[in-house]
């Protein structure tokens, strides 16, 4: 018998291991780990097409804020087109991939519904609405309220729907009245490029000045509170402690004697690797003062070396920290906050407890437990309907 199928549709390469923060390669990885046949579908366009389609989509959105009606009929009108070409990728990859159990996608904004008969899966962090939700006062433009009808046609029709955190589980199921919302999250750690042993470190780690900040967007994750923060410790006379930055663009504003910017560093090549881990096993802290949730997978690389955690409490129903056991959550969004938390967190037994608390409590969070889940709901959906889960093509 031939092992089941499905084609994954995701907003990146599937086969490249940096693509949105690796969660297509993980997901990917962890199927087949759970013994399915993959096939890999990029919703993304070529790169040329894909930044011609970011420029257009940021200027409508700077005539949005300036002439809101025109701008939302022009946004509307880029969604359009947008839909009607990811529509002509997925009937082609439909039809290229007949013997398949399900298509899982990436997105809730995307899907088979309309095009192919094979039943379908979502996979997503959260919903459009969800996200329009937490801009109170906002008014749902012509583009807004097609993007939400979408969306929740696509949840509407689908076999399964999966998220990466309760908070979404629990928006779906309350928002639309969803019974076929997974109830667990499920979401694995990214440790491509990783050789290390977690836990052997400590020691090492306890003498360790530095305090990590790892993020895209450097105000957007509250890097900007860390370094107040900081600056706080050392009027204060707290000389050791330094902050390594990962991600962002040099901000001349932060600039520091002790804060050191190392850039983006891709996991796909093996000198940045050694480098990203070198940094993360070798951090006092990581510390992101998230000023909005969800809640990004890095956090759950660095419980998993072994690195306490100080975060913001948001969106606190889907936290992935238990806070004084796994790592420490921060009520409030200033840097006398966060002065606070580090403070506390250098104490030596306190850090010794969130350390090894944090890593325990991560070690199944891998894309394989992640597969298997997902294989265990999509089979006991396809079971109710069509039969055991095989692929078309199985005998």
């Amino acid at each position: 018998m031939s092992s089941p199928a499905i084609t994954l549709f995701s907003p990146g390469d599937a086969r490249d291991v940096t693509a949105w923060s690796g969660v297509p390669y993980g997901i990917a990885t962890g199927l087949e780990q759970a013994g399915i046949r993959v096939y890999r579908e990029n919703l993304e366009p070529g790169p040329i097409a894909a930044w011609a389609r970011d420029r257009m989509l940021n200027a409508l959105k700077r005539i949005e804020r300036r002439h809101r009606r025109v701008g939302d009929l022009l946004l509307l009108a880029h969604e359009f087109a947008q839909a009607r070409l990811a529509a002509a990728r997925v009937r082609r990859a439909c039809r290229r991939h007949s013997d398949v159990a399900f298509n899982l996608f990436l997105s809730y904004t995307v899907c088979s519904r309309g095009i192919s008969d094979q039943p379908y899966a979502l996979y997503m962090d959260q919903c459009y609405e969800e996200l329009l939700s937490k801009q109170p006062g906002r008014p749902y433009g012509k583009r807004d309220r097609y993007l939400v009808g979408v969306q929740r046609a696509n949840l509407e029709g689908a076999q399964v729907v999966f998220s990466t955190g309760t908070h979404c589980i629990n928006y779906l199921r309350e928002r639309y009245g969803l019974a076929n919302v997974h109830g667990d999250p499920l979401y694995g750690i990214n440790l491509y490029g990783y050789s290390g042993s977690p836990g052997e470190n400590l020691c090492q780690k306890e003498r360790s000045g530095s305090i990590l900040f790892v993020a895209r967007d450097f105000y957007e994750r509250g890097g900007d509170l860390l370094v107040g923060a900081i600056d706080r410790l050392k009027s204060k006379g707290e000389s050791r402690v330094v902050v390594d930055i990962v991600g962002p663009t040099r901000v001349a504003e932060w600039d520091r004697p002790w804060v050191k910017w190392h850039g983006q560093l891709r996991k796909d090549l093996p000198s940045q690797a050694r480098e990203f881990w070198g940094l993360m096993e070798g951090a006092r802290l990581f510390v992101m003062p998230c000023r909005t949730g969800p809640l990004p997978g890095v956090i759950r690389e660095a419980q998993y070396v072994g690195t306490p955690v100080i975060t913001a409490n948001v969106w606190n129903s889907e936290q992935v920290i238990e806070n004084g056991r796994t790592g420490l959550l921060v009520d409030g969004q200033s840097a006398e906050d966060y002065e606070a938390a580090i403070t506390a967190a250098l104490d030596d037994s306190l850090w010794r407890w969130l350390a090894e608390q944090g890593h325990r409590a991560v070690l199944t969070a891998t894309w394989s437990h992640a597969g298997h889940g997902m294989v265990e709901a999509l089979w006991e959906a396809r079971s109710c309907e069509q039969g055991p889960f095989q692929g078309a093509g199985a005998s």
